[in-house]
């Protein structure tokens, strides 16, 4: 573009007013210069539209395999989302329809029952084991009453009846009893009966009865049983009942109500999961009859239901409830454990129990602590009697708790042959200790109090003890020489720890007690996982950087990123800590 005529330097170069002429110039020089440039944007908006349209041909997502496209579809939750998916172009609908997957759980309101749409759902998943959740109206204003309930709906008696389609789990919300009977009775009305019902085919049934808006369970179980007749074949089960405050006027109605379930079904049940904080026997005698079960999970509502007492359980013994087939036991919010009194499970692979604690600061003295004449002393009779599981159990979890390193040291001893153990959100009773540290520590002291011992039964003599004595240190590991006294006595067959939730501040404390963990292993390899709270951290860095910038803790133990042992770098994750209600 050209410059400004020669004779406006000197104007360029001073504050001069310029003349009447000079001035004229300069405002035509402008016009010139500003449609130029209204010209030259409006081109290069055409060649970013071009440029733009180009890169869309040469999108990489038009190349995405419908296979990929499928997975990625897989974490939209929701029928909604899907459906939106689906919309986008043919080739993501096709991609959709192409992965029975994706179409294999449906969940729906009562105002969205509707058959034609929930068997074109459910029929795209092909051979694929389906899933439909149907939920109860949250609206506390609606009753559910005869003619109201979303159990009755037509669309729901003729899935669940005449159409083909075979459902593999069904979820089902109640308001009460009521409910269940109602729907049954539709089932059963059908004329003529069909040949096949897709609620005989089911497999899985989740049952989760809420408090009743309509009135209380009094008048429905108390005074007479609460039958769940008329199930179908299941091999899981679960059953979620009402918060025992919410749904009983009295205590005692508690233990009066009758819940009623056919020896029959329990007995093919592979798989139970009970909610219930209701006092009495309902729990043990619902057990009686399971003896295919692999799978048990009981959450308590931090109740102890079985109120123990003298006398208190004369339709029980110790040790009454055999389950030879075993393998899962989850035991969620139980204060006590006195549930393990009355089993035996002889072929116990993985043992789950979340105590009755409570979240907690360090200046609180929230959580449980197990006293060893309470949980210690009924978990070590679980384990040493009849159930004999010290030598089946491989996976061991302990979540919520207050422990004295010394008793959650004795706990996990009992059993040797342990392959994962998660410690989460564990404490120990010294709140400025870590927990793994603590176990370490209690473990040597253990360690040194039977070298003594076994010295002064010898007479002073190191030349060890004999017989008996002498095979069973030989399977701790104690007997062996100086230097590889200090390998691994210590869970020796551990694969996997996990030590979750751990305070931000102890985490100096954790990496050394891991560190020397490892060192006491030596060749054996160890994976080990950790997550802090409250903080998510990326890395080892993170933890200590954190650390380090947290001006309110009382102290400060030196620690340096530089200096974290080599060996933990190929065995140790950090991993965001998981927030969630239901351990």
């Amino acid at each position: 573009m050209d410059e400004l005529p020669p004779n406006f330097s000197h104007l360029l170069t001073t504050n001069y007013a310029p003349l009447p002429l000079e001035e004229a110039q300069a405002k035509h020089e402008l016009q010139k210069v500003t449609e130029a440039i209204i010209r030259l944007q409006s081109e290069l908006r055409v060649f970013e539209a071009r440029r733009q349209e180009c890169l869309q041909v040469l999108s990489p997502f038009r190349r995405i395999p419908s296979e990929i496209l499928g997975q990625i579809f897989a974490y939209h939750s929701g029928k909604e989302d899907l459906g939106t998916l689906s919309l986008v172009c043919r080739n993501w609908r096709q991609a959709a329809l192409s992965h029975p997957h994706l179409w294999s759980e449906l969940t729906l309101e009562p105002s969205e029952l509707s058959y034609h749409n929930m068997v074109t759902w459910l029929e795209r998943s092909g051979s694929i084991r389906k899933s439909i959740s149907l939920c109860r109206d949250n609206d506390e204003d609606v009753r559910c009453t005869r003619t109201s309930c979303h159990l009755t709906s037509p669309a729901v008696i003729k899935l669940l009846t005449t159409s083909r389609v075979t459902i593999d789990t069904l979820f089902l919300e109640l308001h009460g009893p009521r409910c269940y009977k109602r729907l049954l009775n539709n089932l059963n009305a059908i004329t003529p009966e069909p040949q096949y019902r897709a609620w005989d085919a089911l497999r899985s049934l989740h049952l989760m009865f809420d408090e009743d808006v309509w009135g209380t369970w009094v008048g429905q179980v108390v005074d007479k049983p609460f039958v769940l007749n008329g199930l179908p074949n299941l091999t899981s089960l679960s059953l979620q009942l009402p918060d025992a405050e919410e749904t009983f006027p009295e205590t005692m109605h508690q233990a009066q109500a009758s819940l009623q379930i056919a020896p029959a079904v329990l007995e093919r049940l592979t798989s139970l999961q009970i909610t219930c904080n209701w006092q009495g026997l309902h729990i043990l005698r619902i057990l009686q009859s399971c003896t295919s079960l692999e799978n048990l999970d009981i959450e308590f509502y931090w109740t102890d239901i079985l109120n123990e007492g003298p006398g208190a359980l004369p339709e029980f013994s110790p040790s009454s409830l055999a389950l030879p087939k075993l393998h899962l036991l989850r035991l969620r919010h139980h204060p006590s454990l006195d549930i393990l009194k009355y089993l035996v499970t002889t072929n116990l692979s993985v043992l789950d129990i979340g105590f009755d604690g409570v979240c907690r600061s360090a200046g609180d003295g929230g959580g449980m602590v197990l006293l060893p004449e309470q949980s210690i002393r009924r978990l070590k009779e679980f384990v040493c009697g009849p159930s004999k599981c010290s030598r089946t159990l491989r996976t061991l979890r302990l979540y919520n708790a207050v422990f004295n390193p010394t008793d959650l040291c004795f706990v996990i001893q009992m059993f040797p042959l342990l392959r994962h153990l998660i410690l989460d959100k564990i404490s120990p009773t010294n709140l400025t200790d870590s927990i793994f540290g603590s176990l370490l520590a209690a473990r040597k002291v253990e360690l040194a109090g039977r070298r003594a011992e076994n010295e002064r039964s010898t007479g002073g003599r190191v030349d060890g003890p004999s017989g008996e004595e002498e095979a069973r240190l030989e399977d701790e590991g104690e007997n062996t020489t100086e230097p590889e006294r200090n390998r691994c006595t210590f869970l020796p067959l551990l694969e996997e720890l996990e030590l979750l939730e751990v305070e931000i501040r102890l985490a100096p404390q954790n990496f050394s007690a891991i560190s020397s963990f490892l060192e006491m292993r030596g060749t054996r390899r160890c994976q080990v996982t950790v997550s802090f709270s409250p903080s998510f951290f990326p890395g080892p860095d993170g933890v200590v950087e954190e650390y380090w910038e947290d001006d309110e803790l009382p102290y400060k133990i030196p620690y340096d990123s530089a200096s974290m042992p080599q060996n933990l770098g190929s065995f140790l994750r950090i991993v965001p800590r998981v927030d969630y209600f239901d351990p």
